[in-house]
């Protein structure tokens, strides 16, 4: 049990590692989803959802590695007459570290304040390498309110992604459902029947 406790703490913690990575680094929600954003194969959400779920994961094995590891935890709380003390300078020294990460995330000290600054930067730089959607979270709307926002009747737009060899067998799936079931994304939908005098 400890060496299989250890082992998901150790893979779970490698895959948040790499998963946190991967959120601090893909475009804002807007643009990845607009433009069906991925990263070997997966979606902004997917990663979302292995991240949290791999997570609870990680937690739960770290409570058990916990509970099968107390008595060594306890004796890194005991000075050197054995006696139990939970502020030793051990303890001191992890307690400093996580509130000086956690408080110094709210007061932008550094270092947190340059990890956010980048996290910052890197979503910025990345949403400057793709256009912006007409409107917050557009791949969700149906093609036909979408059409209706773009003043493009249904019929005509359906027609022009025809010519593309994209079919829209129902007016009232999203434009993500249309773009998914023809392995495009909402925005090259977008650009095939956006009015000409739509700026792009």
């Amino acid at each position: 049990m400890r060496k299989i406790t250890s082992l998901t703490l150790v893979v779970s913690g490698c895959i948040e590692l790499i998963t946190s990575i991967v959120l601090y680094m893909i475009p804002s929600g807007r643009i990845a989803y607009w433009h069906d954003y991925r990263i070997i194969g997966l979606s902004k959400a997917q990663w979302r959802d292995i991240h949290t779920t791999v997570g609870t994961l990680f937690l739960l094995a770290a409570f058990i590695h916990i509970y099968l590891n107390w008595r060594p935890i306890l004796a890194y709380l005991k000075n050197k007459s054995k006696r139990l003390t939970i502020f030793n300078k051990n303890f001191n020294i992890a307690l400093i570290i996580s509130l000086y990460f956690m408080v110094g995330t709210l007061y932008s000290l550094p270092p947190m304040s340059q990890i956010v600054q980048f996290g910052k930067y890197l979503t910025v730089r990345g949403n400057s390498m793709y256009t912006e959607p007409p409107y917050h979270h557009a791949e969700k709307s149906s093609f036909k309110k979408f059409c209706a926002a773009m003043s493009i009747s249904p019929e005509e737009a359906a027609d022009l992604l025809k010519q593309q060899d994209i079919f829209v067998d129902n007016f009232d799936k999203t434009m993500e459902q249309i773009a998914q079931n023809n392995s495009r994304s909402s925005q090259q939908l977008y650009e095939i029947i956006k009015p000409d005098d739509v700026a792009p």
